[in-house]
C-alpha cells in the first residue's frame, strides 16, 4: 500500500508540470491556427508528391521523396506527415498547425524526460544539479517550450522537420543514456529495460536522421555522453574495453564518410556559386552568428528576433572586429569543455552539445547564413543552464516566494512574446513587413514581401517593393522575375516584361524557374514558338512545375498542335493530378474536340478529388450541355 501511494505522488510531481505545460503551449499557440503558408512553405504547394489524395502504399511511398520522379529519399517522415495532413485537409492550414504544436508539445516532454535521465546519471558534477534536477527539469522545460524564438520551428509549418529531428534526437540520447544506467554496476538489472532503452536509442536516432540531415552528429554525441558520464566510473579493463569501443566507433563513422566519398561534398561547395558569400566568409562569420543565437535564447529581444536576418559577413579576421573575438570565444569553450570534463562533466556536455549540435549547419555547407529555426536543438541544454541558474540562485540568494515571482514573470513574458510572435506569423504580409522593418537592406525581403502583395492584389505595394529590392541589389533575379511578371498584366507594358525577364535568364541562365518565366514574357507578346521553347526548357529542369506543364499545353494549342497538347495536359494530371488547371483545360480541348465523353471524365476525375470545386463543376456543366446540343437530331 505504501509502494502505491509512493507511484501515485511521484506519478503525480510528474504530470501536474506537463499538465499545465499542455495548457501554457495551447493558450499561447492559438492564434497561430489560421495562420497561412510561409516562405519555404511553398514547398507544400507546389511538390506534387505531397499531394496526398488516397491512403495507398504508392501515394504515401511517393512523399518519402524529393520529387515525383525522383529516387532521392528526401526527409521522409516529416513529409510523410505533410502528405497526410494535405490528405486530411487540402489547403487549408489548421491541420498543420494543429500537428506542428502537437509535435511541439511532445517535444518539451522529450527534453523534461531527457534531463530527468541526464541528472540521474550517479557521480554527475555539479552535484547540485542532480540534488535539484526536478526543479531544474520543469523550469527548463517551460523554457524551452514557450520561449518566442520557438515560432519559427512549431509555427512555421514546414520547420516541423526540425522539431521532428529534435525530438527522435532527444529521445535517441535519453534511450543511451538509460541503457548506460543499465549497465552500471549499482543499478538494478534488467535485460528488458536495458534493451528497450537500446532499442529506442538505435530507431529514434534512425527517425531523427530521416528527418533531417543535421542530426548526423548524434553518433558524436552519444560518444562524448558514454565518455563524460561513464568512462571515468570504469576500473582500468572496462576503460580498455571502452576504448577499443570508442576507437571502433570512429573508424565506423570514417568508413561510412569514405563510402560516400568527396562527391557529396563537392556538390554542395557548387553552392558558393550562387551566394553572396564564400566559404572563407562563411566560417568566418559563423562564430558571430552562434554567439548571436546565444544572446537570442538569453535575452528575445522583439527587435532582434527576425524570420530572414540581414547579418553583415565578415570580409576578414578584424572586419568586423567582433570576428576575431567570436573565433577566440569559441576556442575558449571548446578548452573548457575539455579543462571541465572530469571535474564538471554536465558543464562540459552542455558546450559540446551546443556547439555540436551547431556545426553541420553553421560551418562548410553552403547553407544561408542564419535562421533562428537552428537553435532549436542546440538551445535545449541553454535552457537547462538558464534553469539551473534560477535554481541556484533561488536557494542561495533569493527568498523562494520571490524566486518563484521572478521565475513565473519570466514565463508570462516568454509565453507573452510567443504570443504576438504567432500574430506576425498569421500572413505573409504581416510576416515580411516585420523582417523589412528590422532587415530593411535585405533584398530578399522586399521580394517576399512583393509577392506577398501581389498575392493580395496590392500591385502597386508589389511594384515599389520589388524596386526597392533592385535598388538593394540590381542583378537579384528573382526580384527581375517577379516585377516582368507583374508587368506582363498591364496593357502596353509586355515589351518590358519581356526585357525584365531577359535579363533575369541572362543574369543566370541555369536558373530553375526563370525559363518558365521567359516563355509566360513570350507568350503574352505572342511570340508562341519561343514561348514552346522556354516552358519546354523550364519542364526539362523541373519536372514537376506545373504552371509551366499548363502553359507549355496552352501554347501548343494556339500553335496548332493538338495531339501534344493533349500529351502535355495527361503528363500534367500524371505528375500532380490536385492541379485543377491542367484538368480544366485538357476538358476544354476535349470538348473543343468533340471529345465530350473524355471532357466529362476528365473533369469527374478532378472532381473524385476535390467535389467542391466550383469551376470544375460549372464547366462540367457547360460540356455536357454543348454534348447534348451536338447530338444528331432524330427524324
Amino acid at each position: 500500500m505504501l509502494q502505491l501511494s509512493q507511484d501515485i505522488t511521484s506519478l503525480r510531481k510528474h504530470f501536474l508540470p506537463l499538465f499545465f505545460l499542455f495548457l501554457a503551449i495551447t493558450l499561447i499557440y492559438s492564434n497561430s491556427l489560421d495562420g497561412s503558408f510561409q516562405f519555404d512553405d511553398e514547398q507544400i504547394e507546389v511538390r506534387p508528391n505531397l499531394h496526398v489524395t488516397e491512403l495507398s502504399i504508392k501515394s504515401l511511398k511517393g512523399t518519402l521523396y524529393w520529387t515525383p520522379n525522383s529516387k532521392r529519399i528526401y526527409r521522409p517522415l516529416p513529409c510523410l506527415s505533410l502528405g497526410l495532413n494535405y490528405y486530411f485537409g487540402r489547403d487549408n492550414t489548421f491541420g498543420y498547425h494543429v500537428v506542428n504544436i502537437i509535435i511541439h508539445f511532445i517535444c518539451a516532454i522529450a527534453v523534461y524526460v531527457f534531463l530527468q535521465t541526464l541528472l540521474s546519471i550517479p557521480g554527475i558534477r555539479p552535484a547540485f544539479a542532480a540534488k535539484h534536477r526536478y526543479e531544474i527539469a520543469v523550469i527548463a522545460t517551460f523554457l524551452f517550450a514557450l520561449h518566442p524564438i520557438q515560432t519559427n520551428v512549431a509555427t512555421y509549418i514546414i520547420q516541423r522537420m526540425t522539431s521532428m529531428a529534435a525530438l527522435f534526437y532527444i529521445a535517441s540520447v535519453t534511450g543511451y543514456i538509460g541503457f548506460r544506467l543499465q549497465t552500471l554496476p549499482e543499478s538494478r538489472k534488467s535485460n528488458l529495460r536495458r534493451y528497450l532503452n537500446l532499442s529506442i536509442a538505435i530507431i529514434c536516432g534512425l527517425f531523427s536522421i530521416l528527418s533531417k540531415e543535421n542530426a548526423a552528429f548524434l553518433p558524436i554525441t552519444v560518444l562524448f555522453a558514454d565518455y563524460l558520464f561513464f568512462y571515468n566510473r570504469c576500473d582500468e579493463y572496462e576503460k580498455r574495453k571502452l576504448r577499443r569501443i570508442y576507437a571502433l566507433s570512429i573508424f565506423l563513422l570514417l568508413a561510412v564518410l569514405s563510402y560516400a566519398g568527396i562527391k557529396p561534398l563537392l556538390t554542395h561547395m557548387n553552392g558558393y556559386g550562387h551566394r553572396e558569400f564564400s566559404l572563407i566568409e562563411r566560417l568566418l562569420t559563423e562564430p558571430r552568428i552562434v554567439f548571436f543565437y546565444l544572446y537570442l535564447l538569453a535575452i528575445p529581444s522583439d527587435s532582434l528576433l527576425n524570420l530572414n536576418h540581414d547579418f553583415p559577413i565578415s570580409k576578414s579576421i578584424t572586419d568586423p572586429l567582433q570576428t576575431i573575438f567570436a573565433i577566440l570565444g569559441i576556442v575558449f569553450f571548446v578548452v573548457l569543455a575539455h579543462l571541465l570534463r572530469k571535474k564538471y562533466s554536465l558543464l562540459s556536455f552542455v558546450i559540446v552539445w551546443y556547439l555540436g549540435n551547431l556545426v553541420i549547419e553553421s560551418t562548410i555547407i553552403p547553407l544561408e547564413l542564419i535562421f533562428e529555426h537552428r537553435t532549436y536543438l542546440p538551445g535545449v541544454l541553454i535552457f537547462f543552464s538558464i534553469s539551473f541558474g534560477i535554481v541556484y540562485v533561488t536557494k542561495n540568494v533569493l527568498k523562494k516566494d520571490k524566486a518563484i515571482l521572478l521565475t513565473s514573470l519570466l514565463l508570462i513574458l516568454y509565453g507573452n512574446g510567443t504570443y504576438l510572435r504567432n500574430v506576425i506569423f498569421r500572413t505573409p504580409i504581416s510576416t515580411w513587413l516585420d523582417v523589412v522593418q528590422k532587415s530593411p537592406n535585405l533584398a530578399r525581403a522586399h521580394v517576399n514581401l512583393g509577392k506577398a502583395y501581389t498575392d493580395y492584389g496590392r500591385y502597386t505595394d508589389a511594384k515599389a517593393e520589388y524596386e526597392m529590392a533592385l535598388k538593394l541589389k540590381p542583378d537579384f533575379t528573382e526580384a527581375l522575375i517577379n516585377l516582368s511578371k507583374l508587368n506582363m498584366n498591364n496593357l502596353g507594358m509586355q515589351e518590358k516584361a519581356l526585357t525584365l525577364a531577359k535579363k533575369a535568364m541572362s543574369l543566370n541562365p541555369k536558373g530553375i524557374y526563370g525559363p518558365g518565366d521567359l516563355g509566360e514574357a513570350y507568350s503574352k507578346v505572342g511570340d508562341y514558338e519561343k514561348a514552346e521553347h522556354y516552358y519546354s526548357l523550364a519542364v526539362k529542369r523541373v519536372s514537376f512545375h506545373m504552371p509551366a506543364i499548363n502553359n507549355l499545353g496552352i501554347v501548343r494549342i494556339r500553335l496548332g498542335k493538338i495531339d501534344e497538347a493533349i500529351r502535355t495536359f495527361q503528363y500534367g494530371i500524371r505528375i500532380d493530378p490536385t492541379y485543377e488547371n491542367v484538368h480544366l483545360n485538357l476538358a476544354k480541348l476535349y470538348s473543343n474536340e468533340e471529345r465530350f465523353s473524355d471532357a466529362v471524365q476528365t473533369l469527374g476525375h478532378y472532381l473524385a478529388i476535390n467535389m467542391n470545386s466550383k469551376r470544375s463543376r460549372a464547366l462540367l456543366k457547360t460540356i455536357k450541355q454543348k454534348a447534348e446540343l451536338a447530338k444528331p437530331v432524330e427524324e
